[in-house]
C-alpha cells in the first residue's frame, strides 16, 4: 500500500473556550521576550545559543538566555550563519550582504561580545564578493564539511548561486549561476538552500504550492517533492531529513506569503519529515508545532539548531488594545504529536477508512463548534480536517462520543468533502464513530518554558542616513505578485520615483519593525520629491 502525506491548510480561526472545542496549547521550551519588533528575517545559530535577526534596519545577534547581550554587525539585512564545519562542528562564518556578499569570521565576531551590553564592533570581513550584490541568502556546504576550509554554496536573490572554495587566499569562486532553474525567478519565490547545497525549497507562484527541487551544478533543477500547499519559506534541517515552515491563514482562506502579522490572520509552524529512497524524496510525518487560533497572533520564520530544535518569531496580539508583543521561541518537534496528518493514498479498504475518517472529524468539528465562532462556517473539507488536528485530544474524543450520532448524516453528505475528490460518497457512508475517534490527535508533551526578557529598549535605528542608504535598506527589492523588481538608485524612472514616494507616504513601505518611520524616511522622501520635480521641470522645458 502506497503512503503519502495529504494535507491542505486553511483558516486556523480563533475558537472560543469550550470543553468540547478546546485547542491544546503550544509547548515551547524557551521563550525570549524582546522589545520592539523583528523584521523580515530571523535565524537561530546552529549552536542554539544566539538568534540572528533584523530590527530597525540593523543586523543583530542576540544571546537568547541573556538578551541584554547583543552584537550589531555590519549591513542592514540578512545576517546568516554558515552551517557548522570542521572537527568541532562550529559555524565558521557569518554572511552579510553589504556592498557585496561578505563573510565574517565567526570567532572574530564573538570575540567582541560583552555580556550584558549592546555593542557595534568594527570587524573586517574574511572575504567579500563584490559581484554578488544579492540579499536573502542561504548557505550550504558542498564538500569538505569535516575540515576548516569547506566549499560553500550560497543561494541569494532570485535564484542565483555561487560556490566558494575557502582553501585559497583570497577565496576562489568555482561556480556562478544566475537565475537557476531555467530562469524561473518570477515563478519560484522564497528560495531556501539545503545545508548540503544540493536542494532548494521554493514557492511555485503558478501552482500555488511549495516544492523541493534538486539543483545541479549547471544550474538546472528537477522537482523532487510537491508539498501540495503553500507555505512561507521552508528551511532544511542539518541532517537533510526534515523541513520546517510556517503557514499563513486568514478568515477567507490561505493568506499571502509575503505578509507580516496583520489582525485578520494567524500563522503556525510545522515540520515535515523527508523520507529518502535513493534519489527519490517522499513526505513523512507532518507535525504542527504551534496552535495559534486568535486572529492577529502567529508564529513564523522557523529555523533549526544543529540538534533539531526549531526556533521562530512569535507575535502575540493583545485584543484589548490591539498591540503586539514579540518573542523568540524554541521548541522540540519530537514533543509535538498532535498534528501528524498521515493519510494513505490508494483504494484499498484501510486507506479509504483513514481518509474518510479524517475528513469526517473536520466536518464534525465545524458542525459542533461553529456556534462558538462564526467564521468556522467558512471551513470545509481539508481545511476543516487540518484545523481539527489542533484539538485537545480528550476534548476531541469527547466531541466525537457526544455529537457523532446527531451529526453523522450531515457529515457523511458534506459536499465540501466530496469536492476534494479524495473520497467518494460510498467512502463517507461507511465511516464509523470508532474510526472518527481514532482520527483524533495525540497529546503534545513538554514542560514549562524558560522565559527571558530583553532590555526595555529595542536596538535603535541609525538616524540621519542618506537617501541612498535608506533606499538600499528598504526599497532596493520589491516583491509584487510573485515578481521581484530590482531598482537602481542612480537610474530610477519617473514611475519608479512616484511608486516609491506613494508607498512611503501611504505607510505601505517600509513594512514591519521600523520605529519612527516618518522621521527615518524623511531624507529619502525629500530626495524623491526633488527628483520628481526635476523631471517635471525638464518635461515642461521640452514642450516649450
Amino acid at each position: 500500500m502506497k503512503k503519502i502525506i495529504f494535507f491542505l491548510f486553511g483558516p486556523i480561526s480563533a475558537l472560543a473556550a469550550g470543553d468540547d472545542c478546546k485547542i491544546q496549547g503550544s509547548r515551547p521550551e524557551l521563550v525570549t521576550k524582546i522589545a520592539g519588533s523583528p523584521s523580515y528575517f530571523a535565524k537561530i545559530g546552529p549552536e542554539g545559543k544566539y538568534m540572528y535577526f533584523i530590527q530597525n534596519g540593523r543586523n543583530i545577534i542576540m544571546d537568547l538566555k541573556d538578551p541584554a547581550t547583543r552584537l550589531i554587525v555590519p549591513g542592514p539585512y540578512d545576517p546568516v550563519p554558515a552551517p557548522p564545519t570542521g572537527p568541532d562542528m562550529q559555524s565558521a562564518h557569518v554572511t552579510v550582504p553589504d556592498g557585496g556578499m561578505k563573510f565574517f569570521n565567526t570567532k572574530e565576531v564573538f570575540a567582541t561580545i560583552k555580556p550584558g551590553e549592546t555593542i557595534a564592533p568594527v570587524i573586517l570581513p574574511k572575504f567579500t564578493d563584490l559581484e554578488n550584490n544579492h540579499s536573502y541568502q542561504s548557505v550550504g556546504v558542498l564538500k569538505d564539511k569535516e575540515t576548516e576550509n569547506p566549499t560553500y554554496r550560497v543561494l541569494s536573490g532570485s535564484l542565483n548561486i555561487v560556490d566558494y572554495d575557502t582553501k585559497t587566499t583570497p577565496w576562489k569562486k568555482l561556480n556562478s549561476r544566475n537565475r537557476i532553474c531555467g530562469g524561473a525567478e518570477g515563478r519560484f519565490q522564497l528560495p531556501m538552500l539545503s545545508k548540503d547545497g544540493r536542494e532548494i525549497s521554493v514557492y511555485d507562484t503558478q501552482e500555488g504550492v511549495t516544492k523541493i527541487m534538486a539543483v545541479n551544478d549547471n544550474g538546472t533543477c528537477k522537482e523532487k517533492l510537491n508539498l501540495g500547499f503553500a507555505t512561507g519559506k521552508s528551511e532544511f534541517n542539518y541532517q537533510g531529513n526534515q523541513i520546517t515552515f510556517h503557514v499563513d491563514s486568514t478568515n477567507e482562506g490561505l493568506g499571502k506569503q509575503f505578509r507580516s502579522m496583520p489582525a485578520g490572520m494567524t500563522k503556525n509552524v510545522f515540520t515535515l519529515d523527508l523520507v529518502r529512497d535513493g534519489d527519490k524524496l517522499k513526505p513523512g510525518a507532518l507535525r504542527r508545532l504551534t496552535n495559534n487560533t486568535e486572529n492577529g497572533t502567529g508564529s513564523y520564520y522557523p529555523s533549526y539548531t544543529l540538534d533539531g530544535r526549531v526556533a521562530y518569531i512569535h507575535a502575540q496580539r493583545n485584543t484589548r488594545d490591539n498591540t503586539v508583543a514579540y518573542s523568540f521561541q524554541v521548541i522540540n518537534p519530537e514533543n509535538s504529536r498532535s498534528s501528524t496528518a498521515l493519510l494513505m493514498e490508494g483504494d484499498d479498504v484501510d486507506c479509504t477508512k483513514v481518509r474518510a475518517a479524517t475528513f469526517a472529524l473536520g466536518s464534525l468539528f465545524v458542525e459542533v463548534c461553529k456556534g462558538l465562532r462564526a467564521d468556522l462556517e467558512r471551513l470545509g473539507g481539508t481545511e476543516a480536517a487540518l484545523t481539527a488536528l489542533s484539538l485537545d485530544p480528550a476534548a476531541c474524543k469527547r466531541m466525537v462520543n457526544q455529537y457523532w450520532e446527531r451529526n453523522a448524516a450531515n457529515v457523511k453528505q458534506d459536499a465540501k468533502i466530496l469536492r476534494t475528490k479524495r473520497v467518494t460518497a460510498s467512502h463517507m457512508g461507511a465511516v464509523t464513530k470508532e474510526a472518527v475517534a481514532a482520527a483524533c490527535p495525540g497529546a503534545q508533551v513538554g514542560g514549562t518554558a524558560s522565559v527571558y526578557t530583553s532590555p526595555d529598549a529595542a536596538v535603535p535605528m541609525e538616524m540621519n542616513r542618506s537617501p541612498k542608504q535608506l533606499f538600499e535598506t528598504y526599497c532596493r527589492s520589491c516583491h509584487i505578485g510573485g515578481q521581484a523588481k530590482k531598482y537602481d538608485w542612480d537610474n530610477l524612472s519617473g514611475d519608479d520615483l512616484n511608486r516609491m514616494l506613494i508607498a512611503i507616504q501611504d505607510g505601505s513601505m517600509p513594512k514591519d519593525g521600523l520605529e519612527n518611520r516618518v522621521q527615518v524616511m524623511r531624507p529619502m522622501v525629500l530626495e524623491l520629491e526633488s527628483r520628481i520635480q526635476t523631471l517635471e521641470d525638464a518635461k515642461k522645458r521640452g514642450t516649450n
